[in-house]
């Protein structure tokens, strides 16, 4: 079985269309204590297309 990440399924959720954007879920994540580095909270974000 496949293991995936919280941003992995963010990832999935945008683009089978559960979600329009992932940057604002990750803003509350973090605001809520879920570290990501700013290297790979950019590099989802450009994988998203949202950079």
């Amino acid at each position: 079985m496949p293991v995936t990440g919280t941003l992995g399924v963010l990832i999935k959720a945008k683009q089978q269309g559960f979600i329009n954007e992932i940057r604002p879920i990750i803003s509350e994540l973090k605001a809520n204590g879920f570290y990501v580095s700013q290297q790979v909270e950019e590099l989802v974000l450009k994988y998203a297309g949202e950079m």
